[in-house]
């Protein structure tokens, strides 16, 4: 602080310390907003946030910065019905009736900027009882090291999906899965990564088909394509299934884990609707999707 001229061994109780910096705002913004995060370190060690948002590192939210003038539309998608088809939760998108389901995507990189390393889309459809999820992931290097439920496969290769029923940014639900098949998912109340409760499960299917050799560095991969079935029971906030015309705010991740000599060495994370932040958790950027009656398969 103060260009080193308050040390931390002369701080007292009670002192406050103004700290002015600039911030240039480039010009081509993707975003409206921009969140400051930071933390404070005990030897090597950052502290422990205890009041507050955690960004899941021990970093505080300090604050936020409105930018003017600048609009970034959150996307929209209509999830056709079933109708009389029927779907097969084994991992492969072979069923005509997901032609009727209009792909979401090319996903956006978490900033805003650009579509990430390999596109990933994805597609939904629904009926009385569920709605069905398709993931489309092209990677030459399908990977993960998890094999329990609930292990943290946001650390590795997934693909998830966050549902706020209501729309009211108060509990929404988490769901992942790995390419091995994998399950996560928790639930949270009382606004964004307040109160996880990661004992939470939902009967939720998740079937994965890997168009290559998982785990194996070796070779080259097309990818993996998952396909999902949500029942509408269990999910928080509905109290009864969707009718046509209603809606959700929702949002779709994939996390690309990129190796080098078999170890992590970056991560390309992609969303249908970009968090333009670090925090999948902005529910304000979830994006919109709307129930509406069955389609034939020219997608009329």
């Amino acid at each position: 602080p103060l260009s080193r001229a308050y040390p931390m061994a002369r701080w007292r109780a009670g002192d406050v310390i103004k700290e002015v910096r600039r911030v240039p705002i480039p010009a081509q913004l993707p975003s409206d907003r921009y969140e400051l995060w930071g933390g404070f370190f005990q030897g090597a060690e950052r502290m422990r946030v205890t009041r507050g948002l955690d960004d899941g590192h021990r970093r505080a939210r300090l604050g936020a910065i409105k930018v003017k003038g600048v609009e970034v539309p959150i996307p929209r998608a209509s999830v056709p019905a079933l109708g009389q088809a029927t779907i097969t939760v084994d991992g492969s998108l072979d069923e005509p009736v997901w032609a009727s389901a209009p792909r979401m995507g090319p996903f956006w990189h978490y900033d805003g900027h650009g579509h990430g390393r390999y596109r990933t889309f994805a597609r939904m459809l629904w009926d009385d009882t569920s709605l069905y999820l398709a993931f489309e992931a092209p990677d030459p290097d399908v990977h993960t090291p998890y094999s329990k439920r609930d292990d943290p496969i946001y650390n590795g290769e997934a693909v998830e999906i966050f549902i706020d029923a209501d729309g009211d940014s108060d509990t929404y639900i988490e769901l992942q899965v790995a390419p091995n098949g994998v399950q996560f998912d928790a639930r949270f109340s009382g606004g964004a990564r307040q109160n996880m409760d990661q004992a939470w499960n939902h009967a939720y299917e998740a079937k994965v088909r890997v168009h290559g050799t998982l785990n194996d560095p070796t070779d080259r991969d097309q990818g993996w394509t998952s396909e999902w079935r949500i029942p509408f029971a269990g999910i928080p906030d509905l109290k009864a299934p969707p009718k046509v015309g209603q809606s959700w705010r929702v949002n779709l991740f994939r996390l690309d884990r990129v190796r080098g000599q078999g170890k992590g060495v970056a991560t390309d994370a992609t969303a249908w609707s970009s968090p333009l932040s670090g925090d999948f958790h902005r529910l304000e950027r979830f994006g919109v999707v709307t129930f509406a009656p069955a389609r034939d398969l020219a997608g009329r």
